[in-house]
C-alpha cells in the first residue's frame, strides 16, 4: 500500500478515510454553501445595481468565458462544472493559508478537544485524483452522449481536428 504523508484515519468496514481531509472538506463545503446562500439572498435578489452585484456578475461572466472561449457558444453549458471546480479548488487552497489549528486552539479547544492538523483538501492526492477522475469521466461521457461511438474514432484519429 502506497502512503503519501501521515493522516489520522477513521475506518468504516474495510474502508479507511483521512480524517483531516474529511474535516477540511467539510469546512470548505460549508463556507461555499454559506457564501452561495448569502450571494443568492443578499446580492442577487436586489434589483438595483450595487457593487456586490456587479462583482458577482463579473465573476460569473469570467467563469462562463472559460468554456465559451475554448468551445464556442455551446460551451456555455459547462459553466457550472468549470465554476464549481474553480470555486472549490480556490477555497480549498485558501484554507491551506489560514491557520485553522491556531484559531481553533485559541477559541474552541477547551470545549471540544484537539483536532488534527488541517492541510488544504487539495493537498491530499485522493482529492486531486478524484477531481481529475470526475473531469476525465464527464469529458468522455459528454463526448459519447453527443457523438455516439464515433467519438472514439474521432479521438483516436491521427488526422488534425480541422480535417474531420
Amino acid at each position: 500500500m502506497l502512503e503519501i504523508g501521515h493522516h489520522p484515519q477513521v475506518g468504516f468496514r474495510n474502508i479507511s478515510f483521512n480524517l483531516d481531509t474529511l474535516i477540511s472538506m467539510a469546512i470548505v463545503s460549508a463556507v461555499i454553501i454559506i457564501l452561495a446562500v448569502l450571494v443568492k439572498f443578499l446580492v442577487l435578489r436586489r434589483k438595483d445595481l450595487s457593487i456586490a452585484r456587479v462583482a458577482v456578475e463579473a465573476v460569473y461572466q469570467t467563469l462562463e468565458g472559460i468554456p465559451v472561449n475554448v468551445m464556442g457558444r455551446p460551451g456555455a453549458v459547462y459553466t457550472g462544472l468549470v465554476a464549481t471546480l474553480f470555486i472549490y479548488i480556490l477555497f480549498s487552497n485558501l484554507l491551506g493559508l489560514v491557520p485553522v489549528n491556531a484559531i481553533y486552539s485559541l477559541f474552541f479547544e477547551k470545549m471540544f478537544g484537539a483536532i488534527p492538523e488541517l492541510p488544504a483538501p487539495t493537498a491530499d492526492l485522493n482529492i486531486t485524483g478524484g477531481l481529475a477522475l470526475m473531469v476525465f469521466l464527464s469529458f468522455h461521457y459528454t463526448g459519447i452522449r453527443n457523438r455516439g461511438l464515433k467519438y472514439f474514432k474521432s479521438s483516436l484519429s491521427l488526422t488534425s481536428s480541422s480535417s474531420r
